[in-house]
Formats: structure tokens, sequence, C-alpha cells
């Protein structure tokens, strides 16, 4: 799975804002935790996509990433 598929457009650029780090700082540090979350869902891409929707589907990325 890919992080793009996972954060809307302007993720990275608003998530790094948020933390007042480069967004390639920013993108690094979310793909390394990407298989660390992953492999706690049992390396389901369809779990996550349950857990996420569990929690506010499209809405959680916009409100994790402050749009």
């Amino acid at each position: 799975m890919d992080l793009n598929d996972l954060l809307p457009n302007g993720g990275i650029e608003a998530l790094a804002g948020q933390l007042g780090i480069p967004p390639e700082q920013a993108r690094r540090g979310a793909e390394a935790l990407l298989p660390s979350v992953l492999g706690g869902m049992g390396n389901n891409s369809a779990a996550l996509d349950t857990h996420v929707d569990a929690l506010g589907g499209a809405e959680l990325a916009h409100n994790v990433v402050g749009e």
C-alpha cells in the first residue's frame, strides 16, 4: 500500500506544516510508520479500510491533516 493511497492531496504538506518540519521529512516519517500500522493490522489493507471507515472514513484523514 502506498502512502498516497491513505492521505488526501496535500496531506503530507499539511502534516509538515502542523509539525513545523519540511514536507520531505514528514513524508519519510509517515512512510517509516506505514509498515508498523499495517503490521499491527495483520498487514491486511482491507482491515485498514475497515478501521479507517469506522473512525470516520475520509473525514478522519481531513481531521488528521487539518483540512
